[in-house]
């Protein structure tokens, strides 16, 4: 049976009669408490309607969309947890009834409650992104330069100067709890010289809009920032042509790039820093399925501030360019996170930070079905892969006036589907890069 929505573009149709080829617009549950990444996608196999049978009774069906999908969309692919393949039989009987299951056991945590706080604190943007942004380009360069500082001083063999780190991480955290997007932002505009302490500054301002997005209590932002600032301390005692080496590590030099968490740990346990600080120093290489490094820790072995720093940790290494690789786009990185989830990373924090993060964060090159190209200024907590979008160049690569786009406007039909993401790109694609365009979000209406 099928029935028609209040939006005459959609139609409801049961899961039992999907079929390749349509597009999903709407399910019959929240998207985020969901597993699809993308809010709205095509049918493209029968994977997809498998994970759809599991998740849904119901779902909308938008025809009109989907013939520009199957002809631009071709290589978006769908991300959604996988689950064990089950028989014909089983899978006919979730057509007919599907039971509740347990959301741990959805997460990847059969019988263990979740990790994450029950009490969450709801913070609000007091600023808009314009608004923010012209304050958080002087926190972050005061941050990086002061950053540098500490790591310096570090490697010259003193100890790591807590008060001046306390009061990077602080300033970080009041941008952040403003307005999450601006300090987002700057934290994509990166320097390969200074890695180290460029991506540890990185880390913290993620780590702390990821504990915002999880409800931390502001001592725990202020906790989880300075992990994340103070996380690869260890790597200034390692020697820079070991660090900085493109070619392939010696089993020697290996063993000394491991040392970092070791070394990191016993630098910070002399300063006298908070315990969950110090512990994170030591786990934050350690992985849940107990292959991780320096101890081989399980899961539950891990502290939950450690867990959130190894995966912001690997977000921001993928994306940056190092002098052994070339950075991979946010949109990688993020299905990267999502197929490590329950090896590598927890399950549980690995979605809830796909959520914070979105498919594409500010600062992310994006271009559109129609071939413009602009970069993303805000993220959509709703709506993942609608971002806000400053364009920059037409369909030809040439500049235009700038604006910016709102792209949830394509769900109301005020403007046209073309003006979808169709690819992310890393900083530098046709020559622009991020640095440049600092400007420009000052000027957004």
């Amino acid at each position: 049976m099928v029935n028609h929505s209040d939006d005459t573009r959609l139609i409801q149709l049961p899961v039992s009669e999907l079929k390749i080829g349509m597009f999903v617009a709407k399910l019959d549950k929240d998207w985020l408490d969901s597993r699809f990444l993308y809010q709205g996608f095509l049918i493209e196999n029968i994977d997809h309607i498998d994970a759809l049978v599991e998740e849904c009774h119901n779902v909308w069906i938008d025809p009109q969309k989907a013939k520009l999908r199957l002809s631009a969309s071709a290589n978006k692919s769908v991300i959604y947890k996988t689950t064990t393949k089950k028989s014909s039989d089983q899978k006919q009987n979730n057509l007919i009834s599907r039971k509740k299951t347990n959301t741990n056991i959805q997460h990847g945590l059969p019988g263990k409650k979740s990790i994450i706080p029950k009490k969450k604190v709801i913070y609000e943007n007091s600023r808009s992104i314009t608004e923010e942004s012209q304050l958080s380009f002087d926190i972050f360069n005061q941050a990086r330069s002061s950053t540098e500082e500490v790591f310096k001083r570090v490697g010259e063999g003193n100890t790591v100067d807590l008060n001046k780190s306390k009061s990077i991480v602080r300033s970080c955290m009041e941008s952040i709890l403003r307005n999450p997007s601006a300090m987002m932002w700057m934290s994509k505009i990166r320097n390969a010289n200074k890695y180290t302490a460029e991506h540890s500054l990185n880390v913290c301002v993620l780590a702390i809009a990821f504990g915002r997005n999880l409800g931390f209590t502001k001592g725990q932002l202020y906790k989880i920032g300075l992990c994340g600032l103070l996380h690869d301390v260890g790597k200034m005692r390692l020697p820079t042509n070991v660090l900085d080496k493109a070619e392939k590590l010696t089993e020697k030099e290996w063993k000394q790039i491991k040392s970092h968490a070791y070394i990191g740990g016993k630098l910070l346990e002399s300063s006298k820093t908070d315990i969950d600080v110090i512990r994170t120093a030591y786990q934050h290489h350690e992985r849940i399925d107990g292959t991780g490094y320096p101890k081989g820790l399980a899961s539950q072995e891990i502290s939950l501030y450690s867990k959130m720093i190894s995966l912001v940790d690997s977000f921001d290494a993928m994306t940056a360019k190092r002098c052994y690789s070339d950075p991979i786009t946010p949109s990688a990185a993020i299905r990267e996170v999502f197929k490590c989830r329950g090896k590598q990373f927890d399950t549980e924090l690995a979605l809830e930070f796909i959520k914070t993060i979105g498919l594409y964060p500010p600062g992310t090159i994006v271009e559109l079905i129609n071939g413009y190209i602009g970069l993303v200024v805000e993220r959509n907590d709703n709506y993942r892969h609608l971002p806000k979008v400053l364009l920059l160049k037409d369909d030809k690569s040439n500049d235009i006036e700038k604006y910016t786009l709102d792209l949830t406007l394509t769900e109301n039909n005020v403007i046209s589907n073309e003006f979808l993401v169709k690819k992310d790109y890393p900083d530098g694609y046709k020559n622009i890069f991020l640095k440049n365009y600092h400007h420009s979000i000052k000027k957004i209406e």
